[in-house]
Parts: C-alpha cells; structure tokens; sequence
C-alpha cells in the first residue's frame, strides 16, 4: 500500500510541477484499482500461506496472469471509454502500466525473497 500512496503522490506531484491536471482521474483511478486489486491479493495470499505454504508458488503463477487479464481488461475499456481523446488514452495507459509494472516488480522481489528464506530454512 505504501508503493501505491507513493506513486499517487509522484504522480500527482509531477502534474502538480507541470501545471497539466489532465490526467488527474486517470492517476486516481489506477490508483484505486491498484489498490483494490492489492488488497484483495494480499488477503488471498496470506489466507493460503496460514493453509499450505506448498502452494503459494502455483498460487503467485495464478494470481499473476488472472491479474495480467484483468489489466488487459481494464486498458481495452479505458481505451474504449477514451478513444475521442488521444492524448489522454495514451496518458492512461502510460500511467496504468506504470503502476502495474511498479507492482510486478515489487511482486516478483517479494516472492523471489520468500523462497530463497524457504530454502534457507530447510
């Protein structure tokens, strides 16, 4: 949640130094949505790791391209939602996969952190 809040306020700020508010409710949106869609995995993730920590490698697998999906899902409706406004269809989409890829990332460390400890425990 902090990485979110932290590109919210990047975001925001960069608009905030180039006087271009545009782009406002797209920053908000993918905001939001990445933090519902955050939320919502981290709940699932730590419920199954309570359950069976032999999973949580097929669980990121499945989690990760059902996220990917719904992302795709969600630029394919802002991209028809916005297609009358080029500038600000490729403003959404620039901030979107931002966000997704800042998050991906932060995953794939997250994960990658996890499982050299699991081995180190073993």
């Amino acid at each position: 949640m902090w990485l979110i809040a932290a590109a919210l306020l990047v975001g925001l700020l960069v608009m905030q130094v180039t006087s271009d508010l545009r782009l406002v409710n797209s920053l908000l949106f993918t905001a939001a949505y990445s933090l519902v869609v955050t939320l919502i995995y981290g709940i699932c993730w730590k419920s199954l790791a309570r359950r069976s920590l032999n999973v949580l490698t097929h669980f990121y697998m499945a989690a990760s391209a059902l996220r990917m999906i719904l992302a795709l899902v969600v630029v394919l409706a802002g991209m028809a939602i916005l297609r009358d406004s080029k500038p600000q269809l490729l403003g959404f989409v620039g901030i979107f996969v931002s966000f997704y890829l800042l998050l991906l990332i932060f995953d794939c460390l997250f994960f990658a952190r996890v499982e050299k400890n699991k081995k180190i425990n073993k």
